[in-house]
């Protein structure tokens, strides 16, 4: 079809339109085109960035989920397991054992209190409690506190009366000057001992692994001959209680990390 002319032989108004509609056409061809093109290149790369960050979160959750072996001498394991450690004669380690074990929501304010003050410096009393002028070891309660929540990542529940822990380590409470007074540590006959083999750190905790040998296992303690009985006291050290740990018994205490930092207790359970 030949472009049609007015009388003077330019374009009419006819083929002016048809022309603009061509080259808005060829227009919004070239947009699409571009918009496709675009469109192509971005969704290739936002897949390899989905690839990326999937690979990175795996790479992530991978090493969150990797156990990391601890060497049990290390400070932090050594003051962990020390808390539990520094007891004097109080028979506190029998009673949580035969329990089988330990949660943190369930362990009694009576085992939160000694815990902390036998990890607490003694202060003089403020006043002569006991009239014999003797003035017995005191534990300001801001600072039992500040050991409780350390180690149990909680407070005591205060009381009035006076608290004796297993018949061994004896509190009684001053509401007046806010301090606990000790009134007698009375020891116990039981022996046993204890150590850590192994502790290990995952997803924000911390494992600790322990043989424990009470007196009465070593009675039934032979060596490899069969007919001399173990010595317990001489043996079980950390460079030989793993030649141990398969006849006496192994517990796992687990340390919980919370906001502060601090890796509080949360149980000991006993294991296989």
């Amino acid at each position: 079809m030949g472009v049609l002319k007015n009388d003077v032989g330019r374009p009419s108004k006819k083929t002016k339109i048809i022309r603009g509609i061509l080259k808005l056409i060829g227009i919004l061809i070239i947009i699409a085109a571009g918009l496709y093109i675009g469109y192509i290149i971005g969704n290739s790369q936002n897949k390899e960035e989905e690839k990326t960050d999937k690979k990175k979160t795996e790479v992530k959750e991978n090493k969150e989920n990797e156990v990391k072996e601890l060497d049990v001498n290390d400070p932090l394991i050594r003051e962990l397991y020390g808390y539990f450690n520094n007891l004097g004669g109080c028979p506190i380690e029998k009673d949580f054992y035969t329990k089988n074990g330990a949660l943190s929501e369930n362990i009694s304010d009576e085992f939160i209190l000694t815990i902390a003050a036998l990890n607490t410096e003694a202060k003089e009393c403020k006043e002569d409690y006991l009239g014999d002028n003797n003035y017995w070891p005191c534990y300001e309660v801001t600072d039992l506190n500040e050991n409780a929540m350390k180690i149990f990542g909680k407070q005591l529940n205060i009381k009035s009366d006076t608290i004796l822990y297993n018949n061994c380590e004896s509190y009684t409470y001053s509401e007046s000057n806010n301090e606990f007074y000790n009134i007698g540590s009375f020891g116990s006959s039981f022996s046993f001992i204890r150590n850590i083999y192994k502790a290990t750190e995952l997803n924000n905790k911390i494992y600790l692994y322990e043989v424990v040998a009470t007196e009465d296992m070593e009675e039934n303690l032979l060596d490899s001959t069969g007919t001399n009985k173990i010595n317990l006291n001489s043996k079980l050290t950390k460079d030989n209680i793993t030649n141990y740990k398969d006849k006496l018994e192994n517990f796992k205490w687990t340390f919980d990390k919370n906001e502060d930092g601090n890796y509080v207790f949360e149980k000991v359970e006993k294991i296989d």
